[in-house]
């Protein structure tokens, strides 16, 4: 996914965006909580469960911003990271978000940040999230 004109818009450098660096850590694994709860990929209940897709794109799409942001602050522009599908299920690639999380926090370095950010667009293959619907989402955010 190429991602240079996204930094462009206003939502990577807005007021929009959560001030400080802890906080949007906080607010991005508060809000990969709320897409994991919202497919209740943790418990069989969930199992065969109607998912509010525009719901799911709605927390995809803060995600997506503050991991735009969150990489601005931190001066990491890739002009594209890579849509990987994985074998992994849903419940592995939310814990695997988790851990990228933690590993940016312990060291915030360019390679830890693009590794989040794949692991997070992985996501979208899953939930059947074109690049457009992505991008449309990120300008409505």
């Amino acid at each position: 996914m190429y991602l240079s004109k996204l930094y462009e818009m206003p939502c990577a450098g807005s007021r929009r965006c959560i001030q400080g660096k802890t906080e949007k850590i906080l607010a991005l694994q508060v809000k990969i909580a709320e897409i994991a709860k919202e497919t209740k990929c943790f418990n069989n209940l969930g199992a065969g469960r109607d998912i509010d897709r525009k719901t799911l794109l709605a927390h995809y799409s803060e995600c997506f911003c503050l991991i735009l942001c969150i990489g601005t602050d931190n001066g990491f522009k890739p002009d594209e990271v890579q849509l990987k599908p994985t074998a992994s299920n849903l419940t592995t690639q939310f814990e695997t978000l988790y851990v990228d999380i933690n590993d940016f926090v312990v060291c915030s370095t360019l390679d830890n940040y693009v590794t989040l950010f794949e692991d997070f667009l992985s996501l979208s293959i899953v939930f059947g999230f074109s690049e457009e619907e992505l991008i449309e989402a990120y300008n409505c955010f």
